[in-house]
This record gives C-alpha cells, structure tokens and sequence, in this order.
C-alpha cells in the first residue's frame, strides 16, 4: 500500500485531551448538534481526530465506546504556521528531559 503523507507531522498525545464542541456545518450542508463532549487523540496543522459519543449522521468510523472522527480545518496558511509552531513547542517542552 502506497502512502503519500500530505502533513509535517501529526501530533498524538499520549492523555487525550478533554474538550468541548458543537456541529454548526456537515459538509457545506447547515447542520446543529447540542454542545458534546470529546476527547481529541491528535492534531496537525489541517485537522483533528476526536472521539465522541455524539452518533453524526454520516459514516464515522465506530470504535469501542465512541465515535471517532477526522476533522479538517478550513484552509488558512496564517493559523496553520501558527498551529504548527505551537505542536513543535509542545513536542519539545513533553519530550524534553
């Protein structure tokens, strides 16, 4: 299988990190969901992966106790270098010794 990585890199934290979200938009078609809990597993400077146990009505990858779901970030070169430097102080400061 070939694999073509369109990223710098995807940062996985080891402690998911708890956080909060509501669905305004699936797909360029208007969409709302109630304020859910999640936990995003990783990040990179286009997208996230979370899980939650909100069910969205379009295919999601079902995994144990949750959903899990990509979500990608609209494009804006300014916020993804900003992103970007943030994850490589946050790689440096977690695996500094």
């Amino acid at each position: 299988m070939r694999y073509k990585r369109n990223e710098p890199f995807r940062y996985i934290f080891e402690t998911p990190i708890e956080t909060v979200f509501k669905i305004n938009e699936i797909n360029g078609v208007k969409a709302e969901t109630k304020t859910c809990s999640a936990k995003i597993l990783n990040i990179c400077p286009r997208g996230i992966k979370l899980l939650s146990d909100l069910g969205i009505p379009i295919i999601p990858s079902k995994v144990i106790k949750g959903f899990s779901y990509g979500i990608k970030f609209e494009e804006n070169k300014k916020n993804e270098i900003k992103l970007l430097d943030e994850l490589k102080f946050l790689f440096q400061k977690v695996h500094s010794y």
